[in-house]
């Protein structure tokens, strides 16, 4: 157990080959990068625990951290919403293990983790890289969505009429764009190219958030912007930070910050303008279906849409995964902080499915606004 990932070597980072299975939000430099923007503005103690055998091989590595919330010291996942993944670092061995012995590990880790009142692991999935995730064991309720990813083909000419919900609409607006200015998908080719691609991401994707909860989050939210400025300054020579952007005469109308890791494309931050001018071309479809086409064609096994049922993805998609929450109370205040984001789940689950969700929506984008 650590603070810091350097005391843990046998960490992987985004670069280096190991036998653990991962996603790219648990990649040591990624979570270097979380700690330095997000954990830091926010406070959140980090907590890297590897459970091992017993002459020290690895079998999971967990990066967790402790925050305040509510008043409550709060044990999950190194997240604040940029991770679509929380899981361990899993070794082979502990793909076998079942939920007895999983409950065990949770048992014997309790002593040598700092004081917390409740743990709450969110966004949790089936398997890890093909492999069962034992922290599934864990799991006391579904998250409020899954994940949906797309098969991609080996030859996107030949499948992408199968694929796209409506090609010749889509050539037909392009042909739309094409009269209004030069139109192009540009994949930046240098880091100061990235982040000004980045940068305008989240311009655009401040402006639809105002629309649609009523907060730019990259504006409101501490260390949120700089996460995805600073990761695109430190790793995007390494190839996993893809940034691109839908140019229209030499302005993007549309961009999308992810990752390219062992053969997945991490479809993540995607915007596009949102005047009314621009809605007849649906930049942000004709953008990811550039998206799509390049991963295929780069010989890419998977375009992970990423967590959220957006009906967009649906109609891309052809495999989905359902996402899992674990919520492990450990003091008397955690007990009963658990009951509450028990009932607001409920809640939350009971009023959008009621007829008052448009009034209830308006009114929770209403009170973002005057908080802000």
């Amino acid at each position: 157990m650590a603070a810091k990932l350097s005391d843990l070597p046998f960490w992987p980072g985004i670069s280096e080959a190991t036998p653990g299975h991962r996603f790219v939000f648990q990649c040591a430099d990624v979570l270097e990068v979380w700690r330095d923007t997000i954990g830091a503005a926010q406070r959140v103690k980090p907590l890297f625990v590897a459970v091992t055998t017993q002459d020290g091989a690895p079998l999971l590595l967990l990066p967790l951290g402790i925050e305040r919330r509510d008043g409550l010291r709060v044990l999950g996942f190194l997240d604040g919403t940029v991770s679509d993944f929380n899981a361990p670092i899993v070794f082979a061995p502990a793909q076998h293990w079942d939920g007895a012995a999983m409950r065990r590990l949770w048992d014997d880790l309790q002593p040598h983790l700092p004081a917390y009142d409740i743990a709450i692991f969110r966004k949790m999935p089936e398997t890890i890289d093909g492999i069962a995730n034992p922290f599934l064991h864990l799991a006391t309720a579904r998250s409020a969505h899954g994940t949906h990813t797309l098969k991609l083909p080996a030859d996107w000419s030949a499948a992408a009429r199968d694929i796209l919900p409506d090609l010749s609409d889509s050539r037909r607006r392009l042909r739309k764009l094409d009269r209004l200015g030069a139109t192009e998908f540009r994949i930046a080719d240098n880091v100061d190219e990235a982040i000004a691609f980045t940068t305008a991401a989240m311009a655009m994707k401040g402006r639809r958030l105002v629309d649609t909860i009523g907060v730019d989050r990259f504006a409101s939210e501490p260390g949120y912007a700089d996460y995805y400025v600073e990761i695109t300054r430190r790793l995007f020579a390494t190839g996993a930070v893809h940034v691109s952007a839908l140019m229209i005469d030499g302005t993007p109308r549309a961009a999308h910050w992810g990752f390219v890791f062992a053969g997945r494309f991490y479809h993540l931050l995607t915007a596009f303008d949102v005047d009314a001018a621009w809605r007849p071309y649906a930049l942000g479809r004709m953008h990811n279906e550039f998206l799509m086409e390049w991963s295929a064609n780069a010989g890419l096994a998977t375009f992970d849409f990423g967590v959220g049922d957006e009906p967009y993805k649906t109609a891309y998609s052809n495999d989905y995964q359902q996402l899992a929450d674990a919520i492990l109370p450990r003091t008397l205040i955690g007990h009963a902080y658990g009951w509450l984001v028990d009932l607001r789940r409920y809640s939350a689950r009971t009023i959008r499915a009621s007829a008052f969700a448009t009034t209830a929506e308006r009114i929770r984008r209403d009170l973002n606004k005057w908080r802000n």
